[in-house]
């Protein structure tokens, strides 16, 4: 059946009517002050208008509203199906109450009411006002939370606005409040108010109030985390920015130790020396912000070996043998650095353990002589760690040999992986390189050794053609 809209006649807005150029200016002049724009202030009325007829007419009216700034338009109307029986009066309307709307309607058309914002009653004005106002406040709490989402893990500049005693701490970032609780503060360190802090966004939480049914934001702050020590290099270390430095792990005993491992993305860049920066010159900062709290720089290797020596730092280390396939560790220290391996109350192997996800049993060397002497326990620690199996070095004329550290413009890293595969100095590094007179790098046999790539060996292959002449074995 044919329909046909028709709609009342409107009043004149000359003479009649708010004043709707107004109206825009003063929504524009809202958006401005909100921080907003003046679409995101237009789209939260139009929900606002929609909540408040449907309330007044039905969930499922059949509502539009026509928002057109630029030439001062604002309809608000609400269509009818013209039926001979109502069944859903939402959006249905029986043939004598249309005529009364429009005379000329029929069974099958659509008849319009046209509402004005001077129509609703105090009740529906006053809706609309709170409604509009509660949907502005969340659009604000739900962008302000977006930006700060984005921004976790991320250091902020925050001010102090109340503490007390030994509790949580109100502070300020400037557009919102956050708190910064009393388990990640700093021990020792004072709060008074209207002091400016650096700390790292922690946590963004979005609450809802099911009784008011309106949304805040819960902003938690840090200074105790082991991610504000991160967001400080990150900061301070560009590699780190660039991506060719990567934090893998780190681990913070607040006020006592940080334990950081990194890796380099680049062969020719150190990530340790990356972090510590010429001099110590970026590191020093970093000391400064968390008062000089210890921190250790482990640079990544596929030696596990060598990575718990470093993460055992201060202590130095006799030997260490490792389970891989178990994640398991033993240490021998000297006995007069067991207090070191071990830390105040167990702190600094248990910060290694959680950094390498390694478990760490440290023992002197008086502990492992007199275990070692015992044929069962022997037995077990050779079935574990392979204690005792090749581990005499064979005495050969090493000592005039040259050391591989000592070939300039290898890494660390570079270092660590070919004394990993048996690669002690430069001449066994040469004799791999040119077998049997080969004038060519054999770069195929450095490939064979854990952790280096064709990339890495090319690169070493360079280095000591660069730095070693090769001699005929003739000559």
């Amino acid at each position: 059946m044919a329909t046909k809209e028709t709609e009342l006649k409107k009043q004149s807005k000359k003479d009649k009517g708010p004043d709707i150029k107004a109206f825009y200016e003063d929504l524009r002049n809202l958006a401005t002050t909100k921080n907003l724009t003046f679409e995101q202030i237009l789209e939260v009325f139009k929900s606002t208008l929609i909540s408040v007829l449907n309330k007044k007419y039905g969930p499922n009216s059949n509502i539009d509203i026509k928002i057109e700034p630029e030439n001062n338009i604002l309809d608000i109307l609400v269509h009818f199906n013209v039926v001979e029986k109502v069944q859903s009066p939402d959006y249905e309307i029986s043939l004598e109450e249309a005529k009364k709307i429009d005379p000329n309607a029929k069974i099958g058309s659509i008849v319009t009411i046209y509402e004005s914002l001077e129509n609703f009653s105090r009740v529906g004005a006053f809706d609309i006002k709170n409604i509009f106002k509660q949907r502005l406040k969340d659009l604000e709490n739900e962008l302000l939370y977006n930006e700060f989402l984005e921004k976790k893990g991320e250091i902020v500049t925050a001010q102090i606005q109340f503490s007390k005693g030994n509790k949580d701490i109100l502070v300020s970032l400037g557009k919102i409040g956050a708190i910064l609780p009393k388990n990640e503060q700093l021990a020792k360190e004072k709060y008074p108010p209207g002091k400016h802090i650096k700390a790292v966004i922690k946590d963004v939480i979005l609450k809802k109030d099911p009784r008011r049914k309106d949304t805040d934001i819960l902003i938690i702050i840090s200074r105790s985390s082991p991610l504000f020590v991160k967001a400080l290099f990150k900061e301070e270390v560009s590699e780190i920015q660039e991506g060719i430095v990567e934090i893998i792990n780190i681990v913070r005993e607040p006020g006592f130790r940080t334990k950081m491992l990194v890796k380099s993305n680049r062969i020719d860049v150190d990530p340790v020396g990356a972090c510590v920066g010429i001099r110590g010159s970026r590191i020093q900062s970093i000391l400064r912000e968390i008062h000089n709290e210890k921190i250790d720089i482990v640079g990544y290797s596929d030696n596990p070996a060598s990575m718990i020596t470093q993460a055992l730092n201060p202590a130095k280390i006799t030997e260490v043998h490792v389970d891989p396939e178990a994640k398991e560790a033993l240490v021998i220290v000297p006995d007069y650095e067991i207090n070191k391996a071990l830390g105040s109350g167990g702190k600094n192997v248990r910060l290694a353990s959680q950094l390498l996800n390694y478990k760490i049993n440290i023992k002197t060397e008086r502990e492992f002589k007199e275990e070692m002497s015992s044929p069962e326990t022997k037995a077990k620690l050779e079935a574990l760690f392979h204690v005792g199996s090749n581990e005499e070095v064979e005495e050969t004329d090493v000592e005039e040999e040259t050391p591989i550290s000592e070939l300039p413009g290898l890494t660390k890293r570079v270092i660590e992986l070919l004394e990993s595969g048996g690669i002690k100095s430069v001449e066994q590094l040469v004799e791999i390189l040119y077998p049997d007179d080969r004038s060519e790098p054999n770069i195929e046999a450095l490939q064979k050794i854990p952790g280096i790539n064709k990339n890495m060996a090319e690169y070493i292959a360079k280095i000591v053609n660069e730095s070693v002449e090769i001699e005929d074995e003739e000559e």
